[in-house]
C-alpha cells in the first residue's frame, strides 16, 4: 500500500503542476463538460483555488492519485472536480466536473 501524501502537500503539488506541468482531459470529461456547460477556464480556476475534500486515493491501474476538489469559478459558482494526479510524471488528468450548490 502506498503512503498517501497529505492534502496540504498534494494541494501545493497540484497548483504547481497546474502552472508548469501537463494538464489533460478525459473523453468522458469532455462530453460531460459540454452537457453541463462547464467552460475549461472555470475548471482550471476551481482547481487552482479549491480544496481537496475527498482522497487522495491510490489507483493501481493508472498509478496515480485520485482526488475530489471543491472550488469556485471566477463568478463564484460552486464546482467539483475529480482529478487524477501523477506526481512522478507531473501530470493532471481531469476525470469529470460538475456544478455544486
Amino acid at each position: 500500500m502506498r503512503r498517501a501524501p497529505g492534502r496540504a502537500q498534494l494541494t501545493e503539488e497540484i497548483r504547481r503542476i497546474l502552472e508548469t506541468g501537463f494538464f489533460s482531459f478525459t473523453a468522458h470529461q469532455g462530453e460531460r463538460s459540454r452537457e453541463r456547460r462547464i467552460p475549461h477556464d472555470s475548471i482550471v480556476h476551481a482547481i487552482g483555488s479549491g480544496r481537496i475534500v475527498e482522497g487522495p486515493e491510490w489507483n493501481d491501474e493508472f498509478e496515480n492519485w485520485k482526488v475530489r476538489i471543491d472550488g469556485q469559478t471566477v463568478d463564484g459558482e460552486g464546482l467539483s472536480i475529480i482529478l487524477a494526479v501523477d506526481l512522478v510524471a507531473e501530470e493532471l488528468t481531469l476525470i469529470t466536473a460538475f456544478w455544486t450548490e
